[in-house]
C-alpha cells in the first residue's frame, strides 16, 4: 500500500480521520505515540480512552504526516509546537494546536482542538496566503533581515499574528543578549495591541528573562520568569506550553541559586505534563535538573 501525501492517499485519510473524530465527539485533547501505536482521546472526566490502533508499518508515517500538516520539523531533543488547519468543505475549516516531544525511545504527540472563536482571532494570515508561504520559508532560518521585512509587511497589513510570529522568530534568532532583551520588550508591547495574543506576550517575557541571565541581571531575570508564569496561568495556555514556561522559570531560578524555588516550578511543570503522557516520561525528564 502506498502511504504518500496525495490528498486521497490512505495515510492522509487516516490522519484526517483522527482529527475528524475529535470534532465529531467534541474531544479537546488527543495524544499519539509511535511506540504505543494507539491514538487516545481524553474524556470529560480526565481519563484517556483508546480511540484507534495504528498498524506497525504506518506508525512512523502517521507521525510524519501530522508534523507536515503542522509545518513542523521533526524534533531532535527539544519539543516543537505548531498549528494545523483541516479543510471541511463549503468554506469551513477546523484548527488544531500540535505539540511533539521525543521521550526516551519514543515520541508523544498531543493535538488540541481550538474553538472557533479562538481560531477566528488567531488565523489572521489566512487573508494573506503569500505571508503564510513566507512564514514557511523563514521558520527556523535565523534570517533576521527577512523576518524583519515580514514583520513590517504584516504590520502594514494589520496582520497582528504574523507580525508577532516574526517577532518571536527574531527574538530567538538574535545572538546578542542585549538586542534580544530589547526585541523581547518590543514584542511584548506589540502583543498587547493584538486581542487574543497572550501566548506571544508570555513568550516575549520568557525570552527576556533568559536573555537577562546572559548579561548578569539575575534579579531582573527571576522577576521576569515569575511574571511569565503568572501570565501563562492567567490566560490558561495550552497545557504543554504552560509547562514549558514553568520549566523556563525553573532553570532561570536555578541559575540564580534559588534551587528550592526552581524545584517548585519543575514540579508544577511535571504535574501539568504527567496527565498528557503515560509512564511518566515527560514528567521524569522535566524533574531531572
Amino acid at each position: 500500500m502506498d502511504f504518500d501525501d496525495a490528498e486521497d492517499s490512505p495515510l492522509v485519510r487516516l490522519a484526517n480521520a483522527v482529527l475528524l473524530n475529535m470534532l465529531r465527539y467534541s474531544v479537546e485533547l488527543t495524544r499519539y505515540s509511535i511506540d504505543v501505536g494507539v491514538v487516545q482521546k481524553r474524556l470529560r472526566d480526565g481519563s484517556w480512552h483508546n480511540e484507534m490502533e495504528i498498524p506497525d508499518h504506518v506508525r512512523g508515517a502517521l507521525m510524519a504526516r501530522f508534523l507536515r500538516m503542522g509545518v513542523l520539523e521533526a524534533p531532535t531533543g527539544d519539543p516543537v509546537g505548531g498549528q494545523l488547519r483541516l479543510m471541511l468543505g463549503k468554506g469551513r475549516s477546523a484548527f488544531f494546536l500540535m505539540y511533539a516531544r521525543p521521550c526516551s525511545d519514543t515520541w508523544w504527540l498531543v493535538i488540541h482542538h481550538i474553538s472557533d472563536a479562538l481560531a477566528a482571532k488567531s488565523i489572521t494570515a489566512e487573508a494573506h496566503p503569500e505571508l503564510l508561504s513566507e512564514q514557511a520559508r523563514l521558520a527556523g532560518s535565523g534570517d533576521i533581515a527577512g523576518l524583519e521585512a515580514l514583520r513590517r509587511v504584516a504590520m502594514d497589513r494589520g496582520d497582528g499574528f504574523t507580525e508577532l510570529w516574526a517577532w518571536s522568530e527574531m527574538v530567538r534568532g538574535l545572538k546578542d543578549a542585549s538586542a534580544r532583551i530589547d526585541a523581547a520588550e518590543a514584542m511584548e508591547a506589540a502583543a498587547a495591541r493584538v486581542p487574543g495574543a497572550g501566548w506571544f506576550a508570555v513568550d516575549a517575557i520568557g525570552n527576556r528573562a533568559e536573555a537577562l541571565t546572559l548579561v548578569g541581571r539575575g534579579g531582573e531575570a527571576v522577576a521576569e520568569a515569575e511574571r511569565a508564569v503568572a501570565r501563562a496561568r492567567e490566560i490558561s495556555l495550552f497545557v504543554p506550553w504552560t509547562a514549558e514556561i514553568h520549566l523556563v522559570a525553573a532553570k532561570i531560578l536555578e541559575r540564580a541559586g534559588l534551587f528550592d524555588h526552581g524545584r517548585t516550578y519543575r514540579e508544577s511543570a511535571a504535574a501539568l505534563m504527567r496527565d498528557l503522557a503515560p509512564d511518566d516520561l515527560w514528567a521524569a525528564q522535566i524533574l531531572a535538573p
